[in-house]
């Protein structure tokens, strides 16, 4: 037993950060072992492990999907699924340890779960490495997978899924972009190939693909070319003097006119972009929601309009969750005088709601299962929860 416990305290010292609740399971493991206390107290920690580890399991699953990736990627990927099966036995092995009271074969389990992690994000990291490494098609992301995507169904290295995948994710890009009333000539043609690309995509006719791959990335181009040329103009501009002379400068002047001074772009443009946020905050969420609740907020939102943002989203809910075992520990050391009449009953409700919310969370495979109405029930218990815990912990 004592050779047990030297490994858990040793596995603690480096732990995977794909599963931060892992730490506090073997905290709690460790707890049970020393005072030879029930493992069965402990199945709600692995309970949240396996929450975490499906998430994490499908924002990578779901990376996949869209991804044209190559041989040597392709090794990595067989190697990530295989240990996320591992991790599906282990924590299944975990469960009925917990119902046998067999603590010793849970903590070795446990153990083999860590390094499993371990190994999860290595090969994680290494394949980022790789897709980050890879020369991009377009400016844009959308158009840079949409080409890819052309490209590895014209090469006859992957099916129409990886198309149909990108183009079910632009369809709300251009519904944006038709709706709008001043749309520039590149913006029409762009979306117009964007709809033939769905017609020959619906269709699965390979004989066309090439001619309308050619038409949209020329359109791509242009478009994404137009635009980022057009941001100088969208962008709010500081008056400028020149630092030395005090001579006004004119618009993006590389140097003065009076002196010779250098004069950085930068000092042209106008950094609104942490005024505009803070604004957005203000406005959409009350000063007591802490910071991974708004990044969740965050994350569904550019999920639901087709952004990829599933590993942001993982990672703030899993935050999230180390935050409110931090909260119920702070509630549960409050002084009585702190607790006033039905303050109790209001703060369960509060973390009833909070984990409502996080069980739905968790329960998200794909954009399909969002919608702005759960999007909005989500938000809603999450700040219930959290506004009535605020209460009492003041966390604004």
């Amino acid at each position: 037993m004592n050779q047990l416990l030297e490994q858990l305290v040793k596995a603690g010292r480096d732990l995977p950060k794909l599963v931060p609740q892992v730490r506090i399971l073997l905290e709690r493991l460790g707890t049970c072992l020393r005072q030879d206390q029930p493992v069965s107290q402990i199945k709600g920690n692995v309970t949240d492990c396996d929450l975490a580890m499906m998430s994490v399991t499908s924002g990578f699953k779901n990376l996949i999907k869209g991804y044209d990736y190559d041989d040597s990627e392709k090794i990595f990927i067989e190697v990530i699924y295989g240990d996320f099966d591992k991790i599906k036995k282990l924590i299944s092995s975990m469960f009925a340890n917990i119902k046998n009271e067999a603590a010793e074969d849970f903590a070795k389990d446990l153990l083999d779960y860590i390094d499993c992690l371990h190994r999860i994000e290595k090969n994680l990291d290494q394949f980022n490495a790789i897709r980050r490494s890879k020369p991009k098609e377009s400016k844009s992301e959308e158009a840079d997978s949409i080409i890819k995507a052309c490209r590895a169904i014209m090469e006859k290295r992957r099916d129409w899924s990886i198309l149909e995948y990108w183009l079910k994710k632009v369809r709300p890009t251009i519904k944006k972009l038709s709706a709008e009333e001043d749309l520039s000539e590149e913006g029409q043609i762009y979306c117009e190939a964007l709809e033939n690309l769905i017609f020959i995509c619906e269709e699965k006719n390979l004989d066309f693909l090439p001619e309308y791959f050619a038409l949209y990335k020329k359109a791509s181009d242009k478009y994404f070319n137009k635009e980022s040329k057009s941001e100088k103009e969208e962008i709010a501009y500081n008056t400028v003097f020149c630092p030395v002379c005090s001579q006004q400068l004119e618009l993006f002047c590389k140097k003065c006119p009076q002196c010779g001074t250098i004069i950085p772009e930068s000092a042209f443009i106008k950094d609104t972009s942490e005024e505009d946020e803070e604004k957005k905050v203000d406005e959409s969420t009350p000063a007591f929601v802490p910071r991974s609740v708004r990044g969740i907020i965050d994350s569904l939102s550019k999920i639901c309009d087709g952004e990829d943002y599933w590993s942001a989203l993982s990672n703030d809910l899993a935050t999230l969750i180390a935050e409110e075992e931090r909260w119920r520990k702070d509630i549960a050391s409050l002084p009585a005088e702190a607790w006033q009449d039905n303050s109790s009953q209001e703060v369960e409700e509060g973390f009833d709601n909070l984990d409502e919310a996080i069980s739905t969370l968790y329960g998200l495979a794909s954009e399909e299962d969002l919608s702005w109405e759960i999007i909005e029930e989500i938000t809603d218990k999450m700040i219930d929860g959290i506004g009535r815990i605020n209460k009492l912990l003041n966390l604004g």
